[in-house]
């Protein structure tokens, strides 16, 4: 069988699967993705549940698709028959590497990231709130492209850094259409999701970035109509200390793995991160139309002049 290496979030990787958008490697892999036939655990997985926890490994299961058993050193994949071989590889990519990079003692937060002067900017929140539209906005004015979908976080001596992730942006149609650019011509991020992989290869962050603040995303505020509501603005304003850190650990992608000493560890992390970054809540009004207003009021706040 043909292998393939690359490096990713410092990590050398050793793959059955191609994966183009990864940077190659001539290191010695520290993780090998490979082909399995997956057992389930013995205990009786639950209907619509695709995850299990053993003290051995981790499982994902993704029905129709693929199984995942993950553990610190190797990722094994079960492919079902007849899945799409594009379709798994996101599920590796995503899933599967954010959870061996739990097993790795990363901090990794649901969000994408941006640079700019050298520092990081972190963007977290639920699916949908526009993470990586406002990602992407950023980015096209001049922003450099750290990561979409996953914010990974090391500990690097007294200060926090964001780990460059894989060089694809996830959009919507809709976003697409916002940046000036067709749906048509880029492909599916998977053949059941309308939402589109765009591959960066310019302003690529690619050593770790200190990260300087993070941004948690709210659209509470929504537009029914296509006039704005009465006092509904896009605002940033500090998290009072007390709510830092379970937003955080709201945020955090692997929060339903935490468990005896890891919850300790991971709560501990999240603490350190919430006293030595700046923690904002970042209330948007949730329309496209009014999107460009947003990332003129994040320009101004991060103190970049890309604008001007």
């Amino acid at each position: 069988m043909q292998y393939y290496f690359y490096s990713i979030y410092n990590l050398s990787i050793k793959s059955f699967f191609p994966f183009p958008e990864l940077s190659k490697s001539s290191t010695p892999p520290d993780v090998v993705i490979k082909k399995a036939m997956i057992r389930p655990p013995r205990q009786a997985l639950k209907q619509g549940e695709r995850l299990q926890v053993t003290p051995e490994s981790i499982y994902l299961y993704y029905q129709d698709y693929c199984s995942l058993r993950i553990k610190k050193k190797e990722i094994a994949v079960d492919i079902d028959e007849n899945a799409d071989e594009e379709d798994i590889k996101q599920y590796i990519l995503g899933p599967a590497l954010a959870v061996l990079l739990h097993l790795h003692g990363y901090l990794v937060l649901h969000g994408s990231s941006i640079g700019s002067e050298d520092h990081a900017f972190a963007f977290l929140g639920h699916s949908g709130i526009g993470k990586s539209t406002i990602t992407a906005m950023m980015y096209s004015l001049g922003y450099q492209f750290i990561s979409d979908d996953y914010v990974v976080l090391k500990k690097n001596k007294d200060r926090w850094v964001v780990m460059p992730g894989v060089p694809v942006s996830k959009l919507w149609p809709e976003a697409l259409d916002l940046l000036g650019e067709k749906a048509v011509n880029y492909s599916k991020v998977h053949s059941k999701i309308e939402k589109r992989k765009k591959s960066i290869n310019k302003k690529l962050v690619k050593k770790p970035m200190p990260l300087k603040k993070v941004y948690i995303l709210d659209d509470s505020v929504n537009l029914s109509a296509v006039c704005r509501p009465a006092g509904a603005r896009n605002t940033i304003t500090p998290f009072i200390s007390q709510a830092k850190v379970p937003q955080l650990v709201k945020h955090t992608f692997v929060a339903n793995l935490l468990y005896n000493k890891t919850m300790r560890v991971h709560f501990l992390q999240c603490a350190d991160l919430a006293k030595q970054v700046p923690v904002l809540h970042l209330q948007r009004v949730s329309s496209l139309e009014l999107l460009p207003e947003l990332i003129h009021l994040i320009d101004e706040d991060i103190g970049a002049s890309v604008l001007a």
